[in-house]
């Protein structure tokens, strides 16, 4: 199975949406949103547990 790069439009799509979330062309966005969401996730599903109780 051949692998195909990106069209030159998907590649600018998500350029866009990159920059979009505070990204720059020039450097690597600071931080992971994924990451943080699920570290925040599971601390309040750890206090829900812990004060569930």
């Amino acid at each position: 199975m051949e692998m195909s790069g990106l069209s030159d439009s998907m590649k600018q799509k998500i350029r866009a949406e990159y920059e979009g979330f505070g990204g720059s062309p020039d450097k690597p966005l600071q931080t992971n949103y994924f990451l943080n969401i699920m570290i925040v996730i599971a601390v309040l599903a750890i206090v829900t547990s812990l004060l569930g109780n």
